[in-house]
């Protein structure tokens, strides 16, 4: 059996199904509403190989059952948050300017060694 990779056959068409994973980390910030965890989730199926996605806000809001103005508030808090950037820009191999969503590397995701972390353990 292969390795399990993002590249991988199975990956690929759970994503054109719309599938994306939310790390236990996002899930576990209290800064987020569950609207925004779950977009979250939602634009990583929408994310390309290279971390990156660009659906619009009309699209997201009619495939979540929100508003746009619901989806743009939930947008702006996960950039405030630093969970993703979100930059207007164009893009060559589509021919268009978008908004590119990026997923950005969080602090939380940092795996802390147990000499690093307070008396808990």
């Amino acid at each position: 059996m292969s390795a399990y990779t993002p590249e991988s056959e199975h990956v690929r068409t759970l994503k054109q199904r719309g599938y994306g994973t939310t790390p236990d980390e996002v899930l576990s910030d209290k800064n987020l509403t569950w609207f925004e965890k779950a977009l979250y989730g939602r634009l990583r199926g929408f994310a390309t190989g290279n971390n990156h996605c660009y659906p619009s806000v009309p699209h997201i809001a009619r495939i979540m059952g929100a508003t746009d103005r619901g989806v743009r508030k939930a947008l702006a808090n996960l950039k405030r948050h630093k969970w993703i950037k979100r930059e207007y820009c164009y893009l060559p191999e589509i021919g268009r300017s978008v908004y590119l969503i990026t997923f950005l590397f969080h602090e939380n995701f940092i795996i802390k060694s147990p000499h690093a972390m307070s008396s808990g353990w």
